[in-house]
């Protein structure tokens, strides 16, 4: 999932103080670290029996979460809410992570950890270097996860939608484009705590969706 309007009133925003580029970056980093805490206390502490609750209730459930927490984020003007927002998000994602974990070899895990830490560390990297191809594809990737998500949301019904993985790999890519312009966008905002806070809960989304897609391909090479 992704939200195109997140930075629209961040690009405008001038009531929060700006602080320096390394602060600046100590919050973006310390907000995902934040988030794959949270995530990874949720994978080794939640009880089996949540992986057993109603797809459907899930995706209402994992949606009204999600988007509410966007909704926030880009809505409001205080840092300390946009925390809140940003714990919204990563809160039903960690229960994807944790049904994606669970499904899968401990080598696994790790491997899909390995190569989602490189990946985005490159595509961070392209970002900074070319913001502005990042910026021109990011109608194509916005159209091209809203194909995905249907699909997704078709194949709880029709499985077979999913069949040879090719919904997977068209993900993959997906996020990797959204992590080099995510990434850039966030580097172009006004340095405010709040602009640091929405810039990483993009790439919180970018990054956990990437290193699910990776390790649903491991596993099923394996």
């Amino acid at each position: 999932m992704q939200s195109s309007t997140l930075y629209r009133k961040a690009e405008a925003a001038g009531r929060e103080e700006a602080v320096s580029g390394a602060m600046y970056n100590l919050i973006l980093g310390g907000m995902l670290v934040w988030g794959f805490a949270i995530n990874f206390l949720m994978v080794k502490y939640l009880p089996v029996q949540v992986l057993a609750v109603n797809p459907i209730v899930f995706l209402v459930a994992f949606l009204a979460l999600c988007f509410g927490g966007i909704w926030i984020v880009n809505r409001t003007e205080s840092a300390a809410v946009a925390f809140i927002g940003y714990t919204m998000i990563v809160a039903p994602i960690g229960i994807s992570v944790y049904a994606n974990v669970a499904a899968s070899a401990r080598e696994t895990v790790i491997l899909a950890f390995q190569y989602t830490s490189l990946i985005s560390i490159g595509m961070m990297a392209l970002g900074t270097i070319f913001p502005v191809f990042f910026r021109r594809i990011s109608g194509a990737l916005f159209i091209a996860l809203l194909f995905a998500f249907a699909v997704m949301v078709l194949s709880i019904f029709f499985p077979s939608l999913e069949a040879g993985g090719w919904l997977d790999k068209l993900i993959l890519v997906i996020f990797c484009g959204y992590i080099g312009y995510d990434w850039g966008v966030a580097n172009s905002l006004p340095q405010t705590p709040l602009n640091a806070i929405r810039g990483a809960a993009m790439l919180y989304i970018d990054i956990i969706n990437l290193f699910i897609t990776i390790l649903r391909l491991l596993s099923r090479r394996d």
